[in-house]
Formats: C-alpha cells, sequence, structure tokens
C-alpha cells in the first residue's frame, strides 16, 4: 500500500506501529506510525564494506476512503531539502506559493483541477502548517493518502511529561486531533466526497 502510493522514493524496509482503523464522520480511516529506511553500504580505505540504513520517512501516514472515485492519480509531494533535485511539476497552478511547496503529479490536468481548487491549495498548506513537517497526499480511486513526515512516532509516552494523567491525556488528544483535522480539510472539498 505505501510503495503504491509513490509518495516516498528509494526505501528498502518498514515498520510500523501505532495501528488504529476506525470511522471519523463516516468515512472509514486506516492510521499508522510509519518508518521507512534505506540501506546503504560504505567503503572505507582498506576496501572493507558496511552497511547501515538510513531514515528515508518517519512520521505518521493515513489512509481516508472518500466513497467517491476519482479518474486519475494526483501525487501532491511536498518538496524538502533533500527534494531540491527532483523533477519539477508536470503540472503548474496558478498558485506560486503552492507549486513552489508542491511537486504534483498526475496523467491527467483535468483531474489536477479539480481536486486541487484554489481553496483546497490553501486547505493542503494549512495542513501542512499544522503538522510543522513535509505533508504528501496521493489521491487514487476513492482513497486519499496523507503521509505527514514528523520524524517521530505519535501516541508515544516517552515524549509527554509523566507527572500527571492530564498531561498524557492532552498531549494524545492534541496527537488525534491533529489528525481529524486534516479529514475536516479534506472534508471542505465538495470534490473528492
Amino acid at each position: 500500500i505505501i510503495s503504491a502510493s509513490q509518495l516516498v522514493d528509494n526505501w528498502d524496509r518498514y515498520s510500523g506501529s501505532d495501528f488504529v482503523r476506525g470511522k471519523y464522520r463516516g468515512l472509514n480511516i486506516l492510521y499508522s506510525d510509519i518508518h521507512l529506511e534505506r540501506e546503504e553500504t560504505d567503503i572505507d580505505a582498506d576496501g572493507s564494506t558496511s552497511t547501515h540504513y538510513v531514515t528515508v520517512f518517519q512520521g505518521q501516514w493515513m489512509i481516508c476512503d472518500f466513497g467517491k472515485q476519482l479518474p486519475a492519480r494526483l501525487l501532491v509531494r511536498e518538496k524538502s531539502r533533500s527534494q531540491l533535485f527532483r523533477p519539477k511539476s508536470d503540472i503548474e497552478t496558478e498558485n506560486a506559493a503552492f507549486n513552489k511547496k508542491y511537486q504534483i503529479s498526475s496523467q491527467d490536468g483535468h483531474t489536477v483541477f479539480y481536486v486541487l481548487t484554489p481553496h483546497f491549495m490553501e486547505y493542503i498548506m494549512q495542513a501542512s502548517e499544522l503538522a510543522a513537517a513535509p505533508t504528501s497526499l496521493c489521491f487514487e480511486g476513492s482513497q486519499v493518502h496523507i503521509a505527514i513526515d514528523s520524524r517521530h512516532d505519535s501516541l508515544e509516552l516517552n515524549r509527554v511529561r509523566l507527572d500527571s494523567l492530564d498531561n498524557i491525556r492532552d498531549r494524545f488528544r492534541s496527537e488525534i486531533k491533529y489528525v481529524t483535522d486534516i479529514v475536516d480539510l479534506l472534508l471542505l472539498n465538495e470534490n473528492i466526497y
């Protein structure tokens, strides 16, 4: 599923945790923390090799089923420092800030402009700001994949002050609210729901 979305390139192994399956506002949702790594081999001056893994994605992955079929795949990948040399977008929108921040790929320009309305592009940028991390989306069939490269796992106690149960609850609520806020933003686009 992750590989088929084409949101993250060049990874060799994955792991996941905190898998959640449920419904929110009538939509089927899958959510998990995902860690994707690429194997790299180094050769020292003596010709000896050593292999290690480099993180290429670590964060939250969500799949929402909107029930409405789109005619073509649409990838909206946020550009990060490591992706500065990624090829130019297939399609440019009229929003210069969006074009600068995201690579847009699709075989069908009509689908791009059907989904990426001016308001929806603003919502996507808003969701990325909420995440404070590179956020990419894949719209295909009736699903949207949302990949948030936050570089941390969610719902982890080691990132929460344990001095009170209220702190733990507040932290977990804010992480769950972030996910529901993204779905709420997606629901604002009548073309996909």
